[in-house]
């Protein structure tokens, strides 16, 4: 187990200070790496009531435990952060290479403190850092950042920000290894607050683990590379879910005021198909869902990763927009500026409403739904804080301040962070998920998939006590049970660094797999075991927002969804094999408060969402 633990490396930016150090023992026992380590590390060394824009934030990059051995799928890595977006606890992850670098480099936690006197950038090769001067760097997109680094440093992984970053828009994100975008709660204004543009790494370890772990490891790759939903990933992508959501009515269109788009075959796997080159298998995965996408010529040439589904129904449906070319170099578009595509399309959904309903005075676009100019215009605006751009940038919550006080029940957001792509009406689950995440309205946080994926399998093995209700994706009925058993299996998948799509999100691998491997690295555990440290790091999650002042409050849901209903179709069957329609209709609202007194009860919180002293104590909780 110890072969595969790296280094503790803090830097503190204004003094140029490496620091090195043993990650303690209990940290590790109990946090594991990854998101549980980031969150550890953060609560221990920040205070309270920071700016988060502040010399005084640290910025932690933690690659998962498991990152960097012979595990399938095991790529995923965190950088957290007190968040400039919800001035609480700030998180984005990623796959890919650059979290396994940083463990063949030798490095578990890396944390930035301070702020550079100059832009700079950091060369991190094994246990050797140097500060290198990014004048020249200084306001290139992410795009040319990465050419330029790669010519001087083969072979090297990178991150970096885009202008984006650079000017603290409060949705700028990381990007790494050139398409990998680190989206959600405001990382990149935070590296580019510390005057970082950009993080080169390189490792020559190797993670020696055993040969039965080498064999149980391929048995979980059999695994996962055999799974139906794997399989329909590899052919299709993760664009074949725009067709199976837009037909549950979980397509939420035009900010949230419809639930489903005409045009979705226009964005759907079939005609993303004519624009991809080839899949991308992250290291070590046998799944491929990731595509490259490549618009030859016109108005809209571009090469990039995706769209994924998330993107494709963010600068798509949600917009109002069907002109596939559009989104794909929208998409590419906020890559290269180092830009949250979830976040910039909420807030050009939510100027659009605001528009629709007068109250936008600006004329210089037209704000109507899908209107090119508009969209690419507010895009570039955004990076560069200029025009409508210095407002919409810093997200809706608090654009809607600035714009009129009418327009805040137009944001369709939760602490602060735009919703990704789930409509709460008909997704019940993830309704509820989205209003207790302790980042905001993320799809990553907790994934309560089994629902609305109909994965009958996973309930019958993890959730058999809550059947059959659990598997109704509409109704309430154990929807709590659902969300607190997600959130804590997603939390220690995100500490093992296990991708979501082998895991949480489709349960290829589940709990109790995790529990057997790292039982052959010496750690023992059970499905139970993991799960409670899933859930102890939610807990700390929570703590830190408490002491930042947050409360029930702030685990709300736009009024929209609690009091404009809709009329959904109910369908019954597996979205990737296909859904049958059983005739019936309701008439749809979420009804937030009920679930939420559940999901406490079920969490031991009180009534304002603070986790009980015997709640802490039982987990082994001490702060």
């Amino acid at each position: 187990m110890k072969n595969i633990i790296g280094m503790q490396v803090e830097i503190e930016l204004s003094t140029r200070m490496i620091e090195q150090n043993i990650i303690p023992g209990k940290w590790v026992e109990q946090y594991y790496g990854g998101r549980g380590l980031a969150i550890k590390y953060l609560f221990e060394n920040l205070p309270p009531g920071i700016d988060p824009l502040s010399s005084e934030n640290i910025l932690v990059i933690a690659p998962g435990l498991l990152v960097g051995t012979d595990w399938p799928a095991s790529t995923q890595y965190h950088v957290s952060a007190k968040s400039p977006l919800t001035e609480g606890y700030g998180s984005a992850f990623a796959w890919g290479e650059f979290g396994r670098e940083m463990k063949m480099a030798g490095i578990s936690l890396l944390a930035l403190k301070g702020v550079s006197p100059k832009p700079i950038y950091l060369v991190i090769e094994n246990d050797v850092v140097k500060f290198e001067e990014a004048q020249d760097l200084w306001g290139l997109t992410t795009g040319k950042t990465h050419d330029i680094l790669e010519e001087r440093y083969p072979s090297s992984k990178i991150m970096a920000i885009g202008p984006a970053g650079e000017n603290k828009v409060l949705l700028a994100s990381i990007v790494a290894d050139r398409y990998q975008n680190l989206i959600r709660t405001g990382m990149g204004a935070v590296m580019g607050s510390k005057n970082v543009k950009a993080i080169v790494i390189k490792g020559q370890a190797e993670l020696k683990t055993s040969d039965s772990f080498s064999e149980y490891s391929k048995i979980m790759y059999e695994q996962i590379e055999s799974h139906p939903a794997s399989i329909r990933l590899r052919e299709k992508g993760k664009a074949i879910l725009v067709q199976s959501n837009n037909q549950i009515g979980n397509l939420a269109t035009r900010n949230h005021q419809e639930n489903k788009f005409s045009q979705a075959n226009h964005l759907d796997a079939e005609a993303l198909s004519r624009f991809v080159k080839h899949n991308i298998y992250c290291p070590t995965c046998p799944i491929g869902c990731l595509r490259f996408s490549e618009i030859e010529s016109g108005p809209f040439a571009c090469k990039t990763e995706g769209p994924e589904y998330e993107p494709l129904w963010a600068l798509g449906p949600r917009i109002g927009n069907s002109n596939l070319e559009l989104l794909i170099y929208a998409n590419w578009l906020c890559i290269d500026f180092g830009l949250d595509q979830i976040g910039t399309a909420g807030v050009i959904g939510f100027a659009m409403e605001c528009k629709q309903r007068d109250l936008i005075k600006e004329e210089k676009y037209s704000y109507l739904w899908g209107d090119r100019h508009t969209i690419l215009g507010i895009i570039e605006e955004i990076a560069h804080r200029t025009g409508i751009g210095e407002k919409l940038g810093q997200g809706t919550r608090n654009a809607a301040f600035k714009i009129n006080p009418e327009a805040l029940k137009y944001a369709m957001q939760c602490k602060g962070v735009e919703l990704s792509a789930q409509e709460p009406r008909i997704a019940k689950s993830f309704g509820l998920q989205l209003a207790v995440s302790n980042w905001g309205a993320d799809w990553g946080y907790g994934l309560p998939t089994i629902d609305v994926a109909y994965n009958e399998k996973a309930a019958k093995k993890f959730l058999a006590h809550l059947l059959p209700e659990v598997l109704d994706v509409s109704t309430e009925i154990n929807k709590p049970e659902l969300v607190v058993f997600s959130e804590n299996y997603n939390a220690i998948s995100d500490s093992l660094g296990l991708c979501k799509f082998s895991a949480p999100e489709t349960y290829a691998v589940g709990p109790d797999d995790a529990a057997e491997g790292l039982r052959i690295l010496g750690k023992e555990e059970t499905s139970d075991s993991l799960l409670e440290a899933g859930e102890r790091i939610i807990n700390l999650e929570r703590l830190f927002n408490i002491r930042e002042g947050f409360s029930r409050q702030d685990d709300y849901l736009p009024e929209r969804f609690l009091k404009e209903p809709l009329e959904i179709e109910v369908y019954t069957g597996d979205r990737l094999t296909g859904l049958i329609p059983t005739g019936e209709k309701r008439i749809e609202v979420i009804h937030l408060d009920e679930m939420l007194d559940r999901y406490y009860d079920l969490r031991g919180w009180d009534r304002e969402g603070r986790p009980l002293q015997s709640t802490l104590n039982d987990l082994g909780v001490t702060e």
